[in-house]
């Protein structure tokens, strides 16, 4: 009888037996290490931690069944997907009437603000060379390592973190010729 795996979405949740072979072994440890990547997606989208665990538990169920194959970056496939189940489920109370009024805590000027800084941030990154363009979606945007990253890029972790400083450097010098100063640091390591 197969050893039962615990998997995304907390205690009251209940345990999915699966047989360990080859392939389910690396995704059972992708699904470890990145399991708060999902249910932090998850909960952006939804917006409650709740739901973001039951789309977590639905994800590593579905992924269970029929793993997927040559994965470049599980960090990548685990949010998208994340991402997309999350909008179903939104998608599906709408249709159903269940959903919730979307709660903002911010006032229209602040929010104008914030999308004039993406569009600012958006038309600094289009400035940059596709390989910084491509770090930096992997490090903020993906929410990469930099070891991740640099196993993608065949860069080690250190020039990874050397290339990020200099594109936040770059971006700075970009963005402070505009109006809006947007804050760069904070790269996971």
């Amino acid at each position: 009888m197969p050893n039962p795996i615990k998997v995304l979405g907390g205690s009251k949740r209940t345990t999915v037996p699966i047989s360990r072979t080859k392939p389910d072994e690396e995704l059972i440890e992708a699904l470890n290490a990145h399991a708060g990547l999902i249910l932090r997606s998850a909960a952006r989208v939804l917006g409650n931690m709740t739901d973001a665990q039951d789309v977590a538990q639905d994800l590593a169920e579905k992924l269970l069944r029929c793993p997927p194959r040559d994965v470049r970056s599980w960090p990548a496939l685990l949010k998208t997907m994340a991402v997309n189940a999350a909008i179903d489920r939104c998608r599906r109370r709408k249709k159903q009437g269940d959903a919730p009024e979307p709660v903002t805590h911010h006032s229209p000027e602040t929010e104008l603000g914030r999308l004039e800084k993406a569009a600012a941030l958006r038309a600094a990154l289009d400035r940059l060379s596709r390989r910084d363009r491509q770090l930096f979606s992997f490090c903020y945007l993906a929410d990469m390592s930099h070891a991740d990253i640099g196993k993608q890029l065949d860069m080690n972790s250190n020039s990874v973190g050397v290339a990020l400083h200099r594109i936040r450097q770059r971006l700075g010098a970009l963005l402070s010729n505009t109006e809006h100063q947007i804050d760069v640091e904070g790269a996971p390591s």
